[in-house]
Formats: structure tokens, C-alpha cells, sequence
């Protein structure tokens, strides 16, 4: 156990083993979170979420979509850096995507406004899609896709 200082932030040297790390937090002397991290093992799926089911069908609004590598046990796995293939279908357009590298250099954005495709590589396990509305009420489908892994899809409701 360590005092956390005002405004500040805890930490301890430890040596990596593969395993789990349980972290306890207390406050006044009373057990306030539990949060336990385990070594991830390789991906196995692709977790796909929307920030909300739903957006306006007004040619403006956007969509923005997580995707997180995940090993058999649904843990993230934050070592991951998979080549996606993003397919669209529906009253949707690919606004862009990007995967949080401070150094990725490939196209964030299709060529062709109307494209219904993009690549992204996902880095230290994650990536994103924006999609934005075309302006017609309907449902669209995003899909991803890797190499060796299941292909996930969500589904958006465009709405007046």
C-alpha cells in the first residue's frame, strides 16, 4: 500500500510476468475498486461497438466505431496490430479511420468519398471508423475483417 498524493498518481517497479495483476484501491481505510489485468494471448476475435445505436439521417451526423483485438477470453490484447478490411453497406459513408499511431502514415480516408471499403491496421490492439449519414433513413452495416479471424459486423439505424 502506498498514499496516493493530492492530484497525483501511484506506482511501483515491478518485473513483467506473464500472469494477472490485482490492484486494490481504499479510501479511508475502505475497499472503494478492485480491478485485476491479465496477459492476453493471442487475437481470436474482433470486438466492434458504436458510440449509439442510432443517428440522425441528415447528411451530418457521424457514427464512431471501436475496434478492439480480443484473445479467446475476450481480454484485450494490446500487442496486436492486424491489417482490417472495413466494409460498409447501407445509407452510411467510410468518413475515415485511424488507429491511434502517432506514426501511421497510410490514407485515413477513402480515395472516393463514396468508397464502401477501407483498410486500417489496428495499433496496440485498437482502431476506428467513422461513418457518416448520407441523408436517407435506413439501417447500415459495418463489417471487419482480418486474416484468421471470425469477420464482426454492427448494425446502425439512420433516423429523420
Amino acid at each position: 500500500r502506498k498514499p496516493m498524493p493530492r492530484n497525483g498518481h501511484l506506482s511501483w517497479k515491478a518485473v513483467y510476468r506473464p500472469g494477472a495483476v490485482k490492484a486494490v484501491g481504499y479510501k479511508n481505510g475502505k475497499k472503494l475498486l478492485t480491478r485485476t489485468v491479465e496477459t492476453a494471448g493471442a487475437p481470436a476475435r474482433i470486438s466492434l461497438t458504436a458510440d449509439r445505436p442510432v443517428i440522425r439521417a441528415d447528411n451530418r451526423d457521424v457514427a464512431v466505431c471501436n475496434i478492439e483485438l480480443q484473445d479467446k477470453k475476450k481480454r484485450f490484447v494490446p500487442t496486436a496490430c492486424n491489417d482490417l478490411t472495413i466494409t460498409v453497406s447501407g445509407p452510411v459513408r467510410i468518413l475515415g479511420v485511424g488507429n491511434g499511431d502517432p506514426a501511421y502514415q497510410a490514407t485515413e480516408r477513402p480515395a472516393d468519398a463514396d468508397a464502401r471499403t477501407c483498410q486500417v491496421k489496428t495499433f496496440n490492439g485498437l482502431a476506428q471508423v467513422l461513418l457518416q449519414s448520407t441523408g436517407e433513413v435506413g439501417e447500415a452495416t459495418l463489417t471487419v475483417v482480418s486474416e484468421n479471424l471470425p469477420e464482426t459486423s454492427c448494425v446502425l439505424k439512420l433516423q429523420k
